[in-house]
């Protein structure tokens, strides 16, 4: 399950974004360059692209996602 979350993600960013497990189940998804607005758009669609893939397999999962921008 995990892997395939990761593989997922890692198909849904760009190169320059650093994906990091914090531990269980937790993940971190740095975003370099990406203002508020820009990533208030790509989570959602990330996080329809993880159910989707989610649910090809049966598995009944969900995702909770949050944004923190930094200056």
């Amino acid at each position: 399950l995990l892997r395939a979350v990761v593989d997922t993600i890692h198909r849904s960013v760009r190169r320059t974004d650093l994906l990091a497990r914090i531990g269980g189940d937790e993940f971190v998804l740095l975003l370099p360059e990406i203002d508020q607005d820009a990533a208030h758009v790509m989570m959602p669609k990330l996080q329809a692209t993880l159910l989707a893939r989610m649910r090809e397999r049966n598995w009944p999962v969900t995702f909770s996602i949050g944004v923190l921008t930094w200056r």
